[in-house]
């Protein structure tokens, strides 16, 4: 028989068992590009002893977007981003996303200084994996990392 408690960190704002039910509901939902580098960040935070899992995978069309707004539910933002659509033209530009923590903290306690060891190493390891991380940003989202997935090649593109 499972001990439970031993499952909850002391003062755990999550249980271990929700972190995970949470985290394959967010890899579900992401395209199977982002959320392997998603996974491969998850894997290395881990490796380097924190107990992180994925919060929150995002993915909004412009078209959910607006029919969250009409209806007054859900995310009301598209994760179309209008700067990368103006300069690429035309192709439909999916952005995804997800929230990472430390199932000790989420956004608490220690994980409250921006500067915590944990989204440092987050910032690494979603960069190394070719994402952009909130971290950087003006108005700083430190658990958050994002990649861009175009349909098609820019005009003019070699690739065809």
């Amino acid at each position: 028989m499972i001990n439970k408690a031993a499952h909850r960190h002391k003062h755990a704002w999550i249980t271990h068992e929700q972190a995970l039910s949470r985290q394959t509901q967010a890899l579900a939902s992401l395209h199977p590009v982002f959320a392997t580098r998603v996974e491969s960040v998850v894997a290395h935070l881990r490796k380097k002893g924190w107990q992180a899992f994925v919060w929150e995978g995002k993915n909004r069309s412009r078209k959910q977007a607006e029919q969250n707004a009409q209806t007054g539910v859900g995310i009301k933002k598209s994760w179309h981003r209008r700067d990368i659509r103006g300069r690429l033209g035309d192709q439909v530009i999916e952005l995804y996303a997800a929230d990472i923590v430390d199932e000790r903290w989420g956004w608490e306690g220690p994980a409250a200084d921006l500067d915590h060891p944990f989204w440092n190493d987050l910032g690494e390891y979603a960069k190394a994996e070719g994402l952009e991380w909130g971290g950087e940003w003006d108005n700083r989202d430190v658990a958050h990392v994002q990649m861009k997935i175009i349909d098609a090649p820019p005009t003019g593109s070699v690739v065809v």
